[in-house]
């Protein structure tokens, strides 16, 4: 049988292929949407960096902020000296608070070592050590 020229069985498989592809679209349409939601609507600012002594690594405090359904916390990473903040979570440390009341002192005790005034208790200890690049760095916590 055959409607506008087209046979029964071709216009059956057109259709589904045109089903299958339209319910792709709209899945990665979905998972795209999604993920604007989730991180994309984060942002960090900088709050304050410290080079190691040798000049390879850098200690940096900044908030981060995911919209306004929370409230800002302040983030302690260790990042390559030349290296931009990511668009990511804190790698040592996360506090609740803006950084102008909660960042954490903190020194360089050698190129290796960073000392941080603040107990691990005080917000979410990510790590304790961690490599960067080749070099692996001591996360000391000081009262």
């Amino acid at each position: 049988m055959e409607a506008n020229g087209i046979s029964l069985p071709r216009a059956l498989k057109l259709f589904f292929l045109s089903v299958t592809v339209i319910s792709v679209l709209l899945v990665g349409l979905l998972l795209g949407f999604f993920w604007l939601l989730g991180q994309g609507m984060c942002g960090n600012h900088l709050f304050s960096q410290t080079i190691s002594p040798d000049g390879r690594h850098k200690v940096v405090v900044f908030e981060r902020s995911c919209g306004a359904t929370t409230g800002f916390s302040t983030h302690v990473s260790v990042l390559n000296w030349d290296d931009h903040l990511p668009n990511e979570k804190g790698n040592i440390l996360i506090l609740d608070g803006s950084p102008k009341d909660v960042a954490p002192n903190h020194v360089w005790q050698n190129n290796n070592t960073v000392v941080i005034q603040a107990a691990p208790d005080d917000g979410k200890l990510v790590t304790d050590q961690l490599y960067r690049g080749s070099a692996l760095i001591y996360i000391k916590f000081a009262q």
